[in-house]
């Protein structure tokens, strides 16, 4: 490779590290501000109060065929996917006003007892006033055909127990970000993915450094030579002047020795 092309491959090197050191800075940052500006709770972000970001654990719903979902706003979400959760209001009017604007189709995440109180993020498939100015809503995975009632869950909206309840609306999904999220949060993933490119950045600068001080080395190198190069070529054309001078100065002196002897 010629000395263009390797100047040309430390730029473009030096170009990428610096992205990497940038890109990571950026994502410190963003982790600084979620954790100044969220709260945690059984494993979901909570940002200012009003959305939530979990990742969704269970295939209850991905995609089926014998579910159909192509009208609905959300479609099914895959395993590892991030959910964007729209809290319910904790305001018993603003509340209300949210269960009334709920439709069948809606993706809801609640919570559920069935040996345990679990997190359950499941599909509206049906909802009914319960005689009291709420609801009963009925929810059911899309990856759930059985028309058993084991796989729907009702969740009365005006349950007195509060072990029922509903956490919020699915307004969004992202499965790379949740994919992300996931595998940061496990030590193979973390090391990939924040270790590994940690180590990269330092070996990169590492790397620059040292190129710039072996350059520098040669800067001064060069104008050391090309400052001895420029004494020895004055010395040079010094003895050079020299020697003409002397030359005169001969030939001056044999003219006068010849004058002189043409005189006697």
């Amino acid at each position: 490779m010629s000395q263009r092309g390797r100047k040309s491959a430390k730029k473009a090197l030096h170009i990428i590290a610096n992205a990497a050191l940038y890109l990571f800075l950026t994502l410190c940052l963003l982790t600084l501000t979620l954790s100044i500006f969220s709260e945690r709770s059984d494993g979901a972000v909570t940002l200012f109060g009003k959305v939530q970001l979990r990742i969704v654990l269970s295939p209850s719903m991905e995609s089926n065929d014998d579910t159909d979902v192509s009208d609905f706003e959300i479609k099914s979400i895959p395993v590892r996917s991030m959910v964007f959760v729209s809290t319910v209001p904790t305001n018993e009017a603003q509340a209300r006003l949210f269960y009334d604007g709920l439709k069948e189709g809606d993706v809801l995440t609640f919570k559920y007892v069935y040996s345990q109180q679990e997190t359950i993020t499941h599909r509206l498939i049906r909802k009914e006033p319960n005689g009291s100015g709420g609801y009963l809503l009925y929810l059911k995975g899309d990856n759930s055909v059985s028309s058993a009632n084991a796989d729907v869950q009702i969740v009365d909206t005006d349950d007195e127990m509060g072990l029922n309840y509903i956490v919020g609306k699915v307004t969004g999904q992202s499965v790379v970000l949740g994919n992300v999220v996931y595998a940061v949060q496990q030590p193979v993933g973390l090391a990939l993915i924040v270790i590994v490119p940690c180590a990269a950045i330092i070996i990169a600068e590492t790397v620059r450094i040292v190129n710039v001080l072996a350059a520098r080395k040669r800067e001064r190198a060069e104008a050391e030579n090309k400052r001895l190069a420029d004494e020895a070529a004055a010395k040079e054309t010094e003895i050079e002047q020299l020697k003409k001078r002397l030359s005169e100065l001969s030939a001056a002196t044999q003219s006068a020795e010849l004058s002189a002897n043409n005189k006697e």
